[in-house]
């Protein structure tokens, strides 16, 4: 469904092995916290979400076209998102469209994480993407949210957790995209474009990667969330009758 990248891209990608990582940042919010890995040239890499005695989740952030061109410059937790949050900011480069200067494409995404009470075993996380397009160009990007399972083509890092294999419980997930220009509140009203949404277990699925065409002065918006859902208590047994 994606598509590939020479061998040299992944060596620009990762100039260091990935156990090597040039920064990173972390949040917490009761049982969980959340760490977002980059590499030594500030290409996003992986997502770090631990759950009490669940171990590390290894999870692909946003994929497509962020995972070799996104230039992550701003990185941190707190301060002006939430204490639960990262703030995640840079360019997103537009291979093979000309005429569209250096830093006229930004993007942001905020990571956050929820965690429930200790012993529970739940908790849940998000990302929200957003893309704004300065330039004149309409700018074609492939995107989908986090939590995608990367082929070699794409990732060279530590092995992603298996979602799709219930060890630490069932892992639910759900992602949506739309594109909007000016406002939907107030005038003059802006046009709204509202891509599938799409709900999953365990990845998500390589068949919710989007096309999609941010427009010249569009805003795109991409939605992720993954959760951990607790398995149901096993139904209790009605007390056989007493004997007539």
């Amino acid at each position: 469904m994606r598509t590939r990248q020479p061998l040299f891209l992944l060596m620009a990608l990762l100039l260091s092995p990935y156990w090597a990582l040039a920064q990173s940042a972390s949040a917490v919010s009761g049982n969980a916290s959340l760490t977002y890995h980059k590499t030594a040239n500030n290409r996003p890499l992986v997502l770090q979400w631990t759950v009490e005695r669940r171990g590390d989740i290894l999870i692909f952030p946003a994929g497509g076209n962020f995972t070799f061109n996104l230039h992550t410059d701003h990185l941190h937790p707190g301060a002006h998102v939430g204490p639960n949050q990262i703030h995640v900011q840079g360019n997103l480069d537009v291979p093979g469209i000309s005429g569209v200067p250096a830093g006229q494409v930004l993007a942001g995404i905020i990571y956050t994480v929820e965690g429930d009470t200790p012993d529970s075993g739940l908790a849940r996380i998000s990302e929200k993407i957003q893309i704004i397009n300065k330039s004149s160009r309409d700018i074609p990007l492939d995107v989908i949210g986090m939590g995608s399972k990367p082929d070699d083509s794409e990732y060279v890092g530590p092995p992603v957790t298996d979602l799709e294999y219930p060890k630490f419980q069932t892992m639910m997930g759900a992602s949506a995209l739309f594109s909007e220009k000016g406002s939907i509140a107030e005038p003059p009203f802006g046009p709204l474009t509202i891509n599938r949404f799409i709900t999953f277990r365990g990845f998500n699925p390589q068949s919710s990667l989007q096309r999609v065409t941010v427009r010249a002065g569009e805003t795109m918006t991409v939605l992720t969330e993954l959760r951990l859902a607790a398995f149901s208590a096993p139904a209790t047994q009605a007390p056989a009758a007493a004997p007539q």
